[in-house]
């Protein structure tokens, strides 16, 4: 994989070593294993890893048993608790989130939709001035698109990302992107969309919702924060429509807080 940001493909990867390998019972969880790096002419990041064979995403729903959706529940409720039991409740202020937003805003430029979308997500933030979250280790991206079922049935990670803030939220978040809205299926209808919605839901780790329940608001904030992130990197209609419908749900819900 190549990254063109040199500190972003070095901090990803050291993720992934970071994490390694979890196991409980029969269950393995794992990232590939990184052969070799190299900084490439000072303007990118090349990491030479192990190559995994597998289903992901809706494929996952697709070919996914009763086995399939307990051990991804399983595995979700390691990965999840363990963050959350090594973190620490930091204080941050809002100002690092308003800068953040703004850099996406940027990145926008004329799209006026979307622009109005984000600003009423930064007008969410304002109303805090800072928010006390518990910082430390997460995936960073943990939707089931990145998440592959090989043919041994080991479940592997792949695609940590580094973000401008570290803290176990984002993996929450990152989850309710595919369970609540439904990216990894977002391509998908009829029956096909109905059983990926079901399968997912079937694998989300129910201590979640208590995780919802005692960091309600800050949740809420990172969800709409997350969608928001996104707008910068669409590619299709498909995925702007269903960008615009999620963002609408998260910032009801927020006002509704």
């Amino acid at each position: 994989k190549i990254w063109n940001d040199i500190d972003r493909g070095e901090k990803a990867i050291r993720k992934q070593i970071d994490f390694g390998e979890i196991s409980i019972n029969n269950l393995i969880v794992k990232s590939p294993k990184i052969f070799k790096t190299q900084i490439v002419k000072d303007e990118s990041f090349k990491a030479r890893m192990e190559y995994i064979e597998g289903h992901s995403g809706a494929d996952i729903s697709m070919v996914g048993t009763r086995e399939v959706s307990v051990n991804l529940k399983d595995a979700l409720s390691m990965i999840i608790n363990r963050n959350f039991e090594y973190s620490k409740l930091i204080k941050i202020s809002n100002e690092i989130f308003l800068k953040k937003i703004d850099s996406i805003i940027k990145l926008l430029k004329s799209d006026e939709d979307l622009i109005n979308k984000v600003n009423l997500v930064r007008k969410e933030f304002s109303k805090d001035s800072y928010l006390e979250i518990p910082c430390g280790n997460c995936h960073g991206d943990l939707t089931f698109s990145n998440i592959i079922i090989s043919r041994t049935g080991s479940l592997n990670l792949i695609d940590f990302l580094p973000t401008f803030i570290e803290t176990p939220i984002w993996d929450i978040v990152k989850l309710m992107q595919d369970v609540k809205y439904g990216w990894s299926y977002r391509y998908l209808n009829g029956p096909e969309r109905a059983t990926a919605k079901i399968f997912f839901l079937n694998c989300l780790p129910s201590q979640v919702s208590m995780y919802q329940k005692v960091l309600k608001r800050e949740i809420l904030l990172f969800d709409a924060l997350n969608l928001a992130r996104l707008c910068p990197y669409l590619k299709d209609k498909e995925t702007r429509n269903w960008l615009i419908k999620s963002l609408n749900t998260s910032l009801l819900d927020l006002e509704k807080y």
